[in-house]
């Protein structure tokens, strides 16, 4: 019974971060397809802040337009799926901006911003980005 018990857990823990991989791939060749850049954001189910800033910035239309134009974005919540070993998380919400060619971090920003300031350092970091990255230049 134990053996089972443990199988059946390498099983949905494996598929879980299998299907988190295949998420964060999936994301990275969209950007690359659309000359965009990754934007990776990771909540915590309890987080006042996260809740904060899913309303006062992720469910605003006009913001998340604006990102969309220059960003695809993946978000997860701690706890309830695996955070990908390149990054490392300590205070909730976090958000990495993540190059789509090589998953590197470019930059990342914890805990919470209101939507003006976060899109000022996303548009900021998108021009300085597409000066120098290939993905930019047709």
């Amino acid at each position: 019974m134990k053996r089972l018990f443990l199988s059946l857990m390498v099983v949905l823990i494996s598929s879980n971060l299998f299907g988190l991989d295949l998420e964060v791939k999936r994301a990275s060749q969209k950007a690359l397809k659309e000359k965009k850049l990754v934007l990776f954001t990771v909540e915590s189910e309890n987080c006042s802040y996260c809740k904060k800033m899913e309303k006062d910035v992720f469910t605003v239309k006009t913001v998340m337009n604006k990102i969309n134009k220059q960003y695809v974005r993946v978000k997860i919540m701690a706890g309830s799926e695996p955070i990908p070993s390149f990054l490392t998380v300590q205070y909730f919400p976090t958000n990495f901006v993540l190059d789509p060619e090589s998953l590197k971090i470019i930059d990342e920003y914890p805990g919470y911003m209101r939507a003006k300031d976060f899109i000022e350092i996303l548009d900021e970091i998108y021009k300085q980005e597409s000066k120098q990255t290939s993905f930019h230049k047709s």
